[in-house]
């Protein structure tokens, strides 16, 4: 979704709220057009509705300005081309869409480090159907504590579609954002949470043998993880970590947190608590939990595919949390916090991403490159509809890989800016230019790389107290849409750093190579992503996504810079 000529996919100009569901050429109205069920499940994060839609309590069902939002949000997916859906209208947990994965209390910022959570007692789920058009609670019972977690919930939706496209004998397209292994972090169903009380206690409805729980076996090391984290529990301990190892029937049953049980942490908890290590450690854990469940979740739904006939795209949003002051960290050593989520570094950029269908060379590890506005052309090429001219230049189909051929892609792109004035105005945190901040996304930058190397372009901040996120020559900043501008060259410019690094020796991106230190390949290497950037910087349409021009004759290259 960067500005460059080709990749301004229309419709979609600044994620996640500025998406206009009436263009045509959106993925899900081109897959409709060709005769399949479109499906959206889970979170929606892509209009207006997002962030306004946060700032209501849940369980106010009477408000008129919710009830709004709620209809708006759902008429926005169904404009869009998806013509069923159920999930949260934003893209994280609060407000509209009810504040966790059905289980926990929210934390205060004035907890006791360490302190417990009650027992499974949390504020409902709200989801929003596009069936009802409303917000609907995921449990019977709102006031009840749950114990069926959101996901669980909408994969009994999930499947509930795919059997009447079945009974149809129409083909489906069902695009699933789950909301595991997103923060809040709480602990999900154990080994001895079972299907037969779920259903005693009236919060599962699903297909019989569809409720999941980690498994003592499979899952024995999250699990023992998970008991020792929130019971505080180590090698000194009564019981002992191996005790628990060694015996875990024993004291699994009274030792593993109830469903739901919250990790302390969050926006407005202070460092301390946030960072304190027994808090840290029950984040991990639970994190892990949530990976887990997320695998079963996937399992259950696809168990009610054809797989000679369906293909399948697993990939992830965005890297592991780590920064924000702690609040949500769950990045283990050697990796690095404030190298995560909402930078562009690698553990930032990269996700998996895994495809499975008719025909597909099974486990097998292909490194060609590949980014996420790839889906798009991917889709359209296994389903056979056109792809639209104007998206061709920079979203290509991977659909080869699924029989071993290589795909078309040279260089990958990843991006990070903060909101301005002029642009989106708001990044759903605050409103005009945004400088850096404990929960602004800082200063504008971008990666490219491919599977060698990669270059970090950081576009330089102010001096201390400035707002303006970024300087486009020395002495700028006040009016930077018109002191960036270049009349000769027609374009925006920025002083940038720019960090370069060899993979191969490198993969953490710790040491920041200098120029004229570097190798015949390693400048090869330099000069090829330089390209890349120069010419996606040419192409730009926003000035604070504009060129980051890169020089090896006049760009900064001093590692010590290379910390951001």
């Amino acid at each position: 979704r960067f500005g460059a000529d080709g990749t301004r996919f229309e419709g979609v100009e600044f994620p996640p709220s500025m998406l206009d569901p009436g263009k045509p050429n959106l993925m899900q109205k081109l897959v409709n057009q060709a005769g399949y069920y479109t499906y959206k499940l889970g979170k929606w994060h892509e209009s207006e509705i997002d962030f306004a839609a946060e700032s209501f309590n849940p369980l106010d069902l009477s408000d008129p300005v919710a009830a709004k939002l709620a209809t708006q949000g759902v008429n926005d997916v169904l404009r869009s081309g998806w013509q069923e859906y159920l999930g949260l209208l934003s893209g994280a947990f609060g407000g509209i869409n009810g504040n966790g994965y059905g289980g926990g209390e929210v934390p205060f910022a004035d907890q006791p480090t360490g302190a417990k959570l009650k027992d499974g007692v949390t504020d409902a789920v709200h989801l929003v159907d596009s069936r009802s058009k409303q917000k609907v609670g995921a449990i019977p019972d709102a006031r009840n504590p749950t114990c069926e977690f959101t996901d669980s919930a909408i994969v009994t939706r999930g499947i509930k579609l795919i059997e009447e496209a079945k009974r149809a004998r129409k083909p489906f397209f069902l695009e699933y954002s789950m909301l595991a292994p997103h923060f809040q972090y709480e602990v999900v169903p154990g080994p001895w949470d079972t299907e037969e009380d779920a259903r005693a206690r009236g919060c599962y409805d699903g297909e019989p043998g569809g409720w999941k729980a980690l498994d003592k076996v499979v899952h024995k090391d999250v699990v023992v993880q998970i008991i020792a984290a929130f019971n505080e529990l180590d090698e000194t301990t009564t019981p002992s970590i191996m005790d628990i190892e060694e015996n875990l029937d024993q004291y699994g049953p009274t030792l593993y947190p109830p469903i739901g049980t919250r990790c302390v942490g969050g926006f407005g908890t202070p460092p301390n608590i946030n960072n304190d290590p027994v808090n840290v450690a029950q984040r991990r854990a639970a994190f892990k939990g949530l990976v887990s469940y997320m695998d079963l979740q996937i399992e259950r739904l696809t168990n009610y595919v054809d797989w000679e006939k369906t293909y399948i795209l697993f990939l992830g949003d965005n890297g592991s949390q780590g920064g924000d002051g702690g609040a949500f960290n769950i990045i283990e050593e050697p990796n690095d916090p404030a190298r995560s989520k909402s930078t562009v570094f690698r553990n930032g950029r990269e996700v998996p991403f895994i495809l499975a269908g008719p025909g597909t060379v099974k486990d097998v590890f292909i490194d060609d490159l590949v980014t996420t506005i790839d889906i798009y052309a991917t889709v359209l090429d296994v389903l056979g509809v056109d792809q639209p001219d104007n998206t061709k230049k920079n979203s290509f189909s991977v659909a080869g890989a699924l029989v071993g051929d290589s795909n078309d892609r040279d260089i990958n792109v990843s991006e990070l800016y903060p909101s301005t004035a002029t642009v989106g105005g708001t990044n759903g945190f605050g409103s005009g230019i945004q400088g850096p901040g404990p929960r602004g996304f800082g200063p504008g930058a971008r990666a490219v790389g491919d599977n060698r190397y990669s270059m970090l372009a950081f576009n330089r901040v102010a001096g201390p107290g400035r707002n303006d996120p970024f300087v486009c020559r020395e002495g700028s900043g006040t009016l930077p849409e018109e002191d960036c501008f270049d009349s000769t060259t027609g374009i925006y410019e920025h002083v940038v750093d720019v960090c370069f690094y060899d993979l191969e020796n490198d993969k953490l991106e710790e040491d920041a190579l200098i120029y004229d230190e570097l190798t015949e390949d390693q400048k090869n290497g330099f000069d090829k992503l330089c390209d890349g950037l120069n010419d996606l910087g040419r192409r730009s349409v926003y000035y604070q996504n504009g060129p980051m021009l890169c020089k090896p004759d006049e760009v900064s290259m001093n590692p010590d810079l290379c910390t951001h």
